[in-house]
């Protein structure tokens, strides 16, 4: 199971290497220091990274403000799936 994770830091705010969907993505903590904007913006991006039926993880300060436009539901207080 530890060779399966990737961890990588980048930056949000510029092209993203990453190819391909996942099937969980955690981004917890970070996004609620942008302006309204650059998150709706971010929020839309990194659910375009999941593959359907996957999982968005935030922090608990975090809250995606419109889910339904990124096409994701709230499933728990910091948890959002993708839908299918």
């Amino acid at each position: 199971m530890r060779s399966l994770p990737v961890f990588k830091v980048l930056n949000l705010n510029a092209d993203w290497p990453m190819r391909g969907q996942f099937a969980v993505i955690f981004c917890r903590n970070v996004v609620i220091y942008f302006d309204e904007p650059t998150r709706e913006r971010l929020w839309g991006r990194l659910a375009d990274k999941l593959e359907s039926g996957g999982f968005l993880y935030v922090g608990h300060s975090e809250k995606v403000a419109n889910p339904r436009q990124c096409g994701l539901e709230q499933v728990a207080p910091t948890i959002y799936r993708k839908a299918r």
